[in-house]
């Protein structure tokens, strides 16, 4: 049996899903973006995610990931529209906010922080500036946060 009959015989039994290839360069994205890192698209009139308790209490969380929706081509089961952000732990965390002591709890969210703006806001005076994100309260160590620098993230 040659590859290309393995490929089609596995295929025919497990549906392959619908894979988005995203792929970083490095540059500053606006803030509607879809990107890794940088300024994210946030509402003046919501508060800064920040951590709840522990080590994280009252701590800004960091920007790993935007995704806007309506920048990218449709899968099925995913938003048409919307931002999607990931935001992290960054302040002497190399587990980046997970709480490797309390596994029962990954689902509170101490140290990240999931957020999905259903209805984007497009008034930019509504909006966070590079200056209202509480950037100099982020550790000025560059190991702190897995991404150094932001990246507009382009799609295949």
């Amino acid at each position: 049996m040659n590859i290309d009959e393995i490929l089609q015989r596995t295929d025919s039994e497990v549906v392959p899903l619908p894979v988005l290839r995203l792929i970083p360069i490095k540059g500053k994205g606006g803030l509607f973006d879809s990107k890794l890192g940088g300024t994210p698209y946030f509402p003046k009139n919501m508060g800064y995610p920040r951590g709840i308790s522990g080590d994280y209490a009252g701590k800004p969380l960091r920007l790993l990931v935007q995704l806007n929706f309506e920048q990218l081509p449709h899968i099925d089961d995913f938003p048409e529209k919307g931002i999607l952000q990931i935001f992290l732990a960054c302040e002497n965390d190399a587990l980046y906010g997970f709480d490797y002591y309390n596994k029962e709890e990954q689902t509170i969210q101490n140290g990240f922080r999931v957020i999905y703006h259903r209805d984007i806001i497009t008034d930019v005076s509504q909006l966070m500036s590079d200056e209202d994100v509480p950037t100099a309260e982020f550790s000025d160590d560059e190991y702190d946060f897995p991404i150094r620098g932001e990246f507009v993230l382009k799609y295949e």
